[in-house]
């Protein structure tokens, strides 16, 4: 029964990866953040089922992805605090999938973009709070993320910041999650910081932190 069980799910995530890779979301100058989604669901599916050519098909997306949805300093182009987040996270999941996996190449391809996105999110989230520009995702409060930029700083080799105290989408890769002690020790600094192809700017002073989205099209 077991193995029965198993073909079936075998069988039906087959015919699921099948059917989307031949409906990609791909909507020419307004294709968005769910093509890497799709990009996602193939990869993960390929490792799921030992499938090189779903695999293959889920990297070049995220390739695209990472090339065409977010800008050169790696923030998501839509302008959505919240959805950065969101694809910041399928990156990971991908990433994480691929060292399981032991696919070098899926690294190599990935790193930098990722990279880039994890410190958009540090930037993004502050000191302990998202700040919400743009639209906001129905799917997940935005505090279920709060752990994205120390769970990609921990994936990427990049330190161990500490993580929110609350459980959250990080506690499925993390168990040792410590409460964040940001706030006390950033009284007394002030500094500014700017990213003018993605249209995000911060100013923070004392305990105060100012964030102003300018978006770059006008």
């Amino acid at each position: 029964l077991e193995g029965e069980l198993f073909g079936q799910l075998e069988a039906s995530l087959r015919e699921h990866a099948e059917f989307l890779l031949s409906h990609l979301e791909f909507r020419g100058a307004s294709t968005n953040n769910h093509l890497v989604n799709d990009a996602r669901a193939l990869y993960l599916a390929g490792v799921c089922l030992s499938d090189v050519r779903l695999q293959e098909a889920g990297r070049k997306i995220l390739e695209f992805g990472a090339r065409n949805i977010f800008t050169f300093s790696g923030f998501l182009r839509e302008g959505s605090t919240h959805y950065h987040l969101l694809l910041t996270r399928a990156f990971l999941e991908v990433l994480w999938a691929g060292r399981v996996a032991g696919d070098d190449e899926l690294w190599e391809r990935l790193r930098d973009s990722v990279a880039a996105m994890v410190r958009a999110a540090s930037f993004l989230q502050g000191r302990d709070e998202l700040a919400l520009v743009g639209d906001v995702s129905p799917d997940f409060p935005p505090e279920f993320h709060g752990g994205i930029a120390a769970v990609g700083a921990r994936l990427l080799g990049q330190g161990s910041p500490s993580l929110p105290r609350e459980r959250g989408w990080h506690s499925f890769f993390i168990e040792d999650a410590e409460a964040s002690s940001t706030a006390g020790s950033m009284q007394n600094v002030s500094r500014k910081e700017s990213y003018p192809d993605a249209g995000f700017h911060r100013f923070v002073c004392g305990d105060w932190t100012f964030l102003l989205y300018l978006n770059p099209l006008g």
